[in-house]
């Protein structure tokens, strides 16, 4: 129990991912009207389905600067998890992100992205991405809906097959986001990644989070993740899955 709990506060002080390394960038994005800096720390205990059950703790970090047009956002993870199989494994990812504002409907988004996953036999991983994103919702601030079809270029170091795969995919995303007055607050996005030489070899994900405020400056958050891919590394499942519950503390600089 020793032993746990000083994980726990490890991961507090550090930084660390969900199911692949999903990113939920619009869970991530940080509503502010005002210039400068933004960030929050999250800490969450979950449960995941990969290839064997998990109980894992882990934390999360990111901050964000924005001008008037501008949006520069840096979100790191790491996970330290007890599992079936093993005693302990880690992951990680660091993800940055660039957003500029053209007019009310249209942004251009760039993003690079460096992780790795030793349960899904990831041994390194690196994404660079660029395109449009839409907004389909005018003006409305309670209900907002997003399209991102975007390029992305993708280096990966397969552990299991001990290969190396670069390629370049489409990296398209749907999200919208329900944030009405009080403190409850809805995020689903939903991605689309098929390999542009062969459209059958394609990844299917989805991040939903369901946010409740505690105090001001203090979220309670459920996060529910899953990722299918019709061609995975040996060894690797099809469809994963996590389930993930934890606080989220805000800070602004």
């Amino acid at each position: 129990m020793t032993k746990i709990i000083f994980l726990f506060i490890c991961l507090i002080v550090f930084v660390q991912t969900d199911v692949a390394q999903i990113v939920n960038i619009e869970g991530k994005r940080i509503n502010s009207d005002t210039t400068g800096f933004d960030g929050q720390l999250e800490g969450n205990f979950s449960m995941n389905q990969n290839n064997t059950f998990l109980a894992s703790l882990n934390t999360k970090a990111q901050v964000q600067y924005k001008w008037e047009n501008d949006l520069v956002l840096l979100v790191g993870d790491w996970r330290f998890a007890v599992g079936e199989q093993q005693r302990f494994f880690n992951d990680g990812m660091l993800h940055l992100r660039y957003n500029r504002k053209i007019n009310d409907w249209l942004r251009l988004e760039a993003f690079s992205q460096i992780q790795y996953n030793e349960l899904l036999s990831v041994r390194f991983r690196f994404l660079l991405g660029f395109g449009p994103r839409f907004k389909l919702t005018g003006s409305n601030e309670i209900f907002k809906m997003y399209l991102g079809p975007m390029y992305m270029l993708e280096y990966e170091d397969v552990k299991s097959d001990d290969t190396i795969h670069v390629d370049s995919r489409m990296s398209t995303y749907v999200s919208w986001t329900l944030d009405p007055p009080g403190p409850f607050s809805f995020t689903a996005t939903t991605y689309y990644q098929p390999l542009l030489k062969d459209w059958e070899d394609f990844r299917i994900s989805g991040v939903y989070n369901v946010k409740f405020r505690v105090i001001k400056r203090l979220d309670f958050k459920v996060d529910f993740n899953f990722m299918f891919d019709s061609r995975p590394p040996t060894t690797i499942r099809k469809f994963n899955f996590a389930l993930v519950t934890g606080v989220i503390f805000k800070f602004r600089g």
